[in-house]
C-alpha cells in the first residue's frame, strides 16, 4: 500500500514544473497517458515545494488527456490551462481552487465542476463553449465570488446551483 508521503510525490510522466515564487506550477504536459496526475511535491531546481497552480497554457490544445486529478495544494488554474482540451471530461478535485483565469477550459470537453467555498473568481470565457458541461456547482464561501464575462457562454449547463457569496456576475455569463 502507498503511504501518504508516497502519494505526495507521484506523478504522471511527462509533466513538467517551474517555479512561480509560491510554489511549482505546472507548465506543460508531454506524456501518453491520458489520465494525468499532479503531485502535492515536487523537487526541482528551487529545492521541494508544493505544487500550487496550474499554469498559464499547460495543457491547451491537448487532445489525448481525458481526465486530470489535482493535488490539494492546487489553488489556482491559470489563463488558457485546458483550452482546446476537446477530450478532456473530468478535472477534480475543485474544492481548494481560488481562482480559475481566463479562457482556462474554452473549449474543452469537461462534463461538470464542483468548486468549493474558497473559489473567489472565475476569468472570462473560463468554461466558454464547453458544450459538454452541464453541471456546475459552487459551495457558499465567506468571501466575495466574481464570475466574469462570457464565463460559461455557450455551455450546454443543465444545472446550476449558486452561491450565497456570488456578488458580481457580468454580462453573458450563462449565454446560449
Amino acid at each position: 500500500s502507498w503511504s501518504e508521503d508516497t502519494v505526495s510525490w507521484a506523478y504522471t510522466e511527462g509533466l513538467a514544473f517551474n517555479f512561480n515564487g509560491d510554489g511549482y506550477e505546472v507548465s506543460s504536459y508531454s506524456g501518453e497517458s491520458e489520465s494525468v496526475v499532479v503531485p502535492i511535491l515536487y523537487s526541482g531546481d528551487k529545492g521541494v515545494h508544493k505544487v500550487t497552480r496550474i499554469g498559464e497554457g499547460a495543457f491547451k490544445n491537448n487532445t489525448l488527456i481525458t481526465s486530470v486529478t489535482l493535488s490539494n495544494s492546487v489553488s489556482v488554474i491559470s489563463k488558457d490551462a485546458f483550452n482546446g482540451a476537446v477530450n478532456l471530461e473530468n478535472v477534480s478535485p475543485l474544492e481548494n481552487i481560488l481562482e480559475v483565469g481566463e479562457d482556462a477550459f474554452s473549449g474543452s470537453g469537461i462534463k461538470s465542476v464542483k468548486f468549493g467555498a474558497v473559489l473567489g473568481k472565475i476569468g472570462e470565457d473560463a468554461f466558454l463553449n464547453c458544450e459538454a458541461l452541464s453541471s456546475v456547482s459552487f459551495l457558499s464561501g465567506t468571501g466575495d465570488l466574481e464570475i466574469s464575462k462570457n464565463a460559461f457562454y455557450g455551455a450546454g449547463i443543465e444545472f446550476v446551483l449558486i452561491p450565497d457569496n456570488l456578488k458580481v456576475i457580468e454580462e453573458g455569463v450563462f449565454q446560449n
